[in-house]
């Protein structure tokens, strides 16, 4: 993986003085990772069950989906909450 190259190898070790401790999550497990869940909440806001006339039309309803994330007032906002 381009995760594990030299090059972020040595940029992680830059701050491990700082005391920077990487944790890598174990390959082909998208359930651990947050943005694999934010990407299936922005499918479901922005194009499911939805048909656009144009590709721009699609883009603009993740665009606005995107957007609607700094809006506190959004019930439909993602939020990466702690358990």
């Amino acid at each position: 993986s381009y995760h594990h190259s030299a090059a972020a190898e040595a940029a992680l070790a830059f701050f491990e003085d700082d005391g920077l401790i990487s944790c890598w999550l174990p390959p082909y497990c998208s359930e651990l990772n947050p943005i694999e869940r934010f990407w299936r909440h922005l499918k479901d806001f922005a194009c499911a069950n939805k048909l656009f006339a144009s590709v721009l039309d699609l883009v603009a309803s993740a665009v606005n989906c995107l957007l609607a994330q700094n809006d506190f007032n959004n019930s439909e906002r993602f939020l990466f909450l702690k358990t």
